[in-house]
């Protein structure tokens, strides 16, 4: 049975959980590592960049727009990694801990589609095996033993 509703789901949950790990491992690394991602373009007579910086388990953007008139027109991305105890802080204007938003509020919000997949998938699975006659461990049909499961062992929960 083609279910195009539920593969969306599924696919959307694996993207979520993907996100999730992937924000675990920057809030973790955080603590030891300066990141700054930044992304520069040049256009006539105005340097717009944005960074993104990550450190003490939080992440800020910054965007920043200046009128120039020695860069030439293009852009480029960057990403600046070093341990924290080798770089100097950041100037005030960039980096504000009353701005940031921390690893721990993304994990939340990335984990939580993922736990409820895994948890709609488990204890749905054994509610319409229950339901249907099934063993709840296997899937084994239970109707000609329904104190037992033939198939597993385990016993039939009513």
């Amino acid at each position: 049975m083609n279910h195009p509703g539920r593969r969306f789901f599924n696919a959307i949950a694996i993207i979520s959980l993907l996100l999730f790990a992937a924000s675990l491992i920057m809030w973790i690394r955080s603590y030891w590592t300066l990141d700054i991602v930044s992304f520069r373009q040049a256009g006539f007579h105005e340097l717009v960049t944005w960074s993104l910086y990550s450190r003490d388990g939080g992440v800020e953007l910054f965007g920043e727009k200046r009128y120039v008139t020695t860069i030439p027109p293009g852009h480029d991305f960057m990403w600046v990694s070093a341990p924290l105890n080798m770089m100097s802080t950041p100037p005030p204007w960039v980096w504000n801990p009353n701005s940031m938003l921390s690893y721990g509020i993304i994990a939340a919000f990335t984990g939580a589609l993922p736990l409820w997949w895994l948890i709609h998938r488990y204890f749905g699975t054994v509610a319409r095996r229950r339901r249907l006659g099934l063993c709840a461990n296997c899937g084994y049909d239970l109707r000609a033993t329904p104190d037992k499961c033939p198939e597993c062992g385990s016993p039939a929960k009513v």
